[in-house]
C-alpha cells in the first residue's frame, strides 16, 4: 500500500500513525500561511464592508454624500492594504518557524 492509504488504516487500527520530519514539515508551512491568509481575509472583508457602507451612504440622497466618500475611500485604503500586510506577517510567521523547518530539514538529509 502507499503511504496515505497506510495513514488511514492505521487510524482505524487505533495505531497513532507515524508523523515523519516532511510531515512537520508540511504542516509548519501550512500554519505559516494559514495565520497569513486569516488575517489578510479579515482586513479584506472588513475593508469590502466599509466600501460597501460608503458606496450606500453616498448613493442615498439624504445629505451623507460627502461621508461616504470618505467611509469609501477608508474602505479602498483597507483592501489595498490587505496584500502588502499578508505579505509581511506571512514573512514574520515564516521567521518564527525557520529555525524549527531547517531544524527538521537537516534530519531529513542526515
Amino acid at each position: 500500500m502507499n503511504e496515505p492509504i497506510e495513514k488511514v488504516v492505521d487510524t482505524y487500527k487505533n495505531i497513532e500513525p507515524v508523523v515523519t520530519a516532511e510531515d512537520q514539515i508540511r504542516s509548519l508551512d501550512a500554519a505559516a500561511k494559514g495565520r497569513a491568509r486569516r488575517m489578510a481575509l479579515a482586513l479584506g472583508i472588513v475593508g469590502a464592508l466599509v466600501l460597501g457602507i460608503g458606496m450606500s451612504l453616498s448613493m442615498v440622497p439624504s445629505g451623507f454624500f460627502a461621508l461616504g466618500i470618505v467611509v469609501g475611500i477608508a474602505g479602498i485604503v483597507l483592501v489595498a492594504t490587505a496584500y502588502p500586510l499578508y505579505l509581511k506577517r506571512l514573512s514574520r510567521e515564516r521567521d518564527s518557524v525557520r529555525a524549527e523547518i531547517l531544524e527538521l530539514a537537516s534530519q531529513l538529509s542526515a
